[in-house]
């Protein structure tokens, strides 16, 4: 038994071949890119969560909390963390103590590596949402000009036979269903990946104010 949709590309015209093989590359790149944000996704969250158990069994200056650095070198918490250290290790190298406007300057280094990371997490969201909005739009186009061919079909043979209007139609179809097939995966996937970067945004968010509280209460016991 032939498959269908081989069946369809091969009885497809020019026009149509050219769609489904433009189709066909973008599904590739957005199953690439799939597979790409699921592992690192859930790579960052599992780093996350190793780095979290550390800190919050560890009392004290965060100056002296020691970490296997591979292990979490993919977590956003730890980059912050790790930049906001050698700040501070500077800091106190330097004057010895933590004044205010040093804790202002340790939060604008926050930021940067927080915006840092964020890039980092939407990196080929543009492209993902990109395929999603234009396949269906690729899909239509085959599908208007396979009635387009099944029309002129008819006017050749001048009747409305099956001969005359299938392979229109058959071109017209599968373009449609090539379009819906690259189209969902890359909807659904950018979907999940915007409610990842939502929730890792909480947690990068919630850590941030925890350690500028460390420093904070670290600058307090400076100044007792």
């Amino acid at each position: 038994m032939q498959n269908p949709i081989i069946t369809s590309f091969v009885e497809s015209g020019l026009f149509g071949k050219f769609i489904l093989i433009v189709l066909a590359f973008l599904s590739i790149y957005a199953w690439a890119i799939v597979q790409n944000k699921i592992f690192y996704f859930r790579k960052i969250r599992r780093e996350d969560r190793m780095f979290m158990e550390k800190i919050k069994g560890t009392r004290g200056s965060i100056l002296n909390i020691d970490f296997n650095e591979k292990a979490v070198s993919n977590s956003p918490l730890f980059k912050i963390f790790l930049s906001t250290r050698e700040i501070l290790q500077d800091i106190i190298m330097s004057k010895n103590r933590i004044e205010s406007e040093d804790i202002e300057a340790i939060e604008i280094i926050m930021q940067k590596v927080i915006s840092e990371e964020r890039l980092r997490m939407e990196d080929s969201n543009f492209a993902l949402a990109t395929i999603a909005s234009i396949s269906p739009f690729l899909g239509l186009l085959g599908t208007v000009w396979g009635i387009m061919k099944s029309f002129r079909g008819m006017g050749m043979m001048g009747s409305a036979s099956i001969t005359a209007v299938a392979p229109g139609i058959s071109e017209a179809l599968v373009t449609t269903v090539f379009g819906l097939i690259v189209a969902i995966p890359a909807v659904i996937v950018y979907n999940y990946t915007v409610n990842n970067i939502k929730e890792e945004m909480v947690r990068i968010n919630n850590f941030s104010l925890e350690l500028l509280d460390r420093i904070e209460k670290l600058r307090n016991l400076q100044e007792s």
